[in-house]
């Protein structure tokens, strides 16, 4: 009768411990976040759905490669894409064309970006005449370019630089600045020395479901202040390390070393979207489009989530990578 009992007794607890598990499960919300470069800022997103914090908040993500922002912009718009890790440029642009975005917040406030080149070209006078090679027309690393430009005096007219688009991200991340100075090509410039003020990757959603998911959003964001928080804590830099190899299918150490001094850089800041980066990049932008000079970018920003975390103390422990 006993053994009797104690089996009726444990199956009614697995039957419970499923029924839990399985309403867990059924509350999680489903949300689908588009990124468009693979590079080690974008790692952050895994690094959050390796260490589990979406399911933390209860969200069950769906993150996707869309290659184009601009693709990713007009999912937002339609309501096929809930989240979106893109840049300002994209945002400027999407807005001039009157799609209804706002972004959130933003881990990249100033250029980090690298110019290298092949050996041959040693200085900025030898990229007169030369290709550049972007991800897509348009997006962060072409609006990068165009900045570093300016920065360097060259014209793309007057200096006859042609910027392409290449097929894919992936190419041009494989390698970092190290192993590729230890092959030979040449580092002319490093951008993140500069402090140009910059808007790259950030949390961007429709006007429409920042009104109707302020709960969602919140989790988004909690979760990823996580992620911000873990890379910060010293301790955890062999896992991140780990994270960002498989993500970025990349073991060389020096290479990701080279990634992870980029990612952490990013990490060191409060991520407020920067106004200024925003200007900046309009500035670039409405040389060639009217519709862009029109646009006010600090109508692009809702940043109350982390106005709300910085009350809260939230943003300094992310900080101090003890959330």
């Amino acid at each position: 009768m006993m053994q009797r009992r104690r089996g009726l007794f444990i199956t009614l607890a697995f039957v419970y411990l499923l029924s839990v598990f399985s309403a867990a499960n059924a509350a999680a919300t489903r949300v689908v976040i588009a990124y468009s470069s693979i590079n080690p800022n974008s790692s952050q997103l895994e690094i959050a759905r390796a260490r589990g914090f979406y399911r933390k908040y209860g969200l069950e993500p769906d993150i996707i490669l869309v290659r184009s922002s601009a693709t990713a912009s007009a999912g937002l718009a339609a309501g096929n894409i809930h989240f979106g890790f893109i840049g300002g440029s994209a945002l400027l642009n999407a807005a001039a064309e009157g799609l209804p975005l706002k972004m959130l917040a933003s881990f990249d406030a100033q250029l980090t970006y690298e110019i290298i080149a092949r050996p041959e070209i040693k200085n900025v006078n030898d990229l007169k005449g030369k290709k550049f090679g972007v991800g897509s027309l348009g997006g962060t690393p072409w609006m990068a370019a165009r900045l570093a430009f300016e920065h360097l005096g060259l014209d793309e007219k007057r200096d006859r630089i042609q910027i392409v688009a290449m097929a894919n991200q992936t190419n041009r991340y494989h390698d970092f600045s190290r192993s590729l100075k230890a092959k030979g090509f040449s580092v002319i410039v490093d951008l993140e020395q500069a402090k140009i003020p910059f808007v790259g990757a950030g949390v961007v959603v429709s006007s429409r479901f920042l009104r109707e998911n302020q709960t969602t959003i919140e989790n988004l964001l909690k979760a990823l202040l996580e992620s911000q928080s873990f890379i910060n804590a010293a301790e955890n830099k062999p896992a991140v390390l780990k994270i960002m190899g498989a993500y970025l299918k990349e073991q060389n150490p020096a290479a990701l070393e080279d990634g992870f001094q980029v990612l952490s850089t990013n990490m060191n800041r409060k991520p407020f979207p920067s106004i200024a980066g925003l200007n900046n990049i309009k500035r670039m932008l409405a040389v060639s489009s009217t519709k862009v000079g029109n646009v006010t970018p600090e109508d692009l920003i809702d940043d109350n989530f982390m106005r709300k975390f910085d009350r809260s103390g939230s943003l300094d422990r992310a900080l101090a990578g003890s959330l």
